[in-house]
């Protein structure tokens, strides 16, 4: 019985399930400087024990009307979904000659390369681009393109007693739903006598992107050539 429960909450990962840096946005994006890891980390081992989380939060604004107790409510939008999963890299060594290697390999190169997913770069035309969207591949239960919003590193013990170089490594991620391609923006603006006004676009015809997402607070999609995401 505990080695069938054991068996149904660890085991070993199929090709469906991984990460990656989204393979469209590297054609755009030739010199990004990839790390030794490549472009895709695949999941070894997953413990579902404690479930896979998922969250979408709801944006109303609030409106005070003279006379009245509550506030009145407008809907803004619905949030992006959020996955937040932890990734533990562990010194295995079997297949290195010396430790440091096996932890440079092993635990140091996949940590750094998941925080890397939150860091602006710098291209060859000198200026600093957005960090690189992902794919995210949870088998069936979910694929799609995602941003890393939060990525945090912890070293764990035991460490080199030369280098301090960690045996292992738990990193933290939160990894937000984005869209591939926007075709309209539309932008609800509620004026001083509480009138709506829609404002419908799409990306051709808006004379600056980036103003709209300025006023609407939302992520602009970027074409080729750009540091948009």
């Amino acid at each position: 019985m505990g080695e069938t429960m054991q068996g149904s909450l660890v085991g070993s990962i199929s090709e469906g399930v991984y990460l990656e840096i989204d393979p469209t946005w590297l054609a755009h994006h030739g010199d990004y400087p990839l790390s030794p890891m490549g472009e895709k980390l695949r999941f070894v081992f997953i413990d579902l024990e404690d479930g896979i989380e998922e969250s979408s939060a709801v944006n109303y604004a609030d409106f005070e009307i003279v006379g009245r107790a509550e506030s009145y409510k407008s809907f803004i939008g619905a949030g992006n979904r959020e996955f937040p999963l932890t990734f533990k890299f562990r010194v295995q060594g079997t297949d290195f000659d010396d430790p440091e290697t096996a932890i440079a390999f092993e635990v140091m190169q996949p940590a750094l390369w998941l925080d890397s997913l939150k860091a602006p770069w710098t291209g060859r035309d000198g200026l600093s681009h957005a960090p690189p969207p992902c794919v995210l591949a949870l088998g069936e239960l979910f694929f799609g393109r995602v941003v890393a919003t939060d990525v945090q590193i912890s070293w764990q013990s035991p460490f080199e007693p030369d280098t301090f170089l960690p045996h292992g490594a738990d990193v933290t991620c939160t990894f937000t739903v984005v869209r591939e391609h926007i075709k309209n923006y539309r932008v609800t603006c509620v004026d001083a006598f509480q009138k709506r006004h829609v404002i419908t676009a799409s990306p051709d015809k808006f004379p600056n992107l980036y103003l709209l997402q300025d006023i609407g607070g939302i992520q602009i999609s970027g074409k080729k050539g750009t540091s948009g995401v």
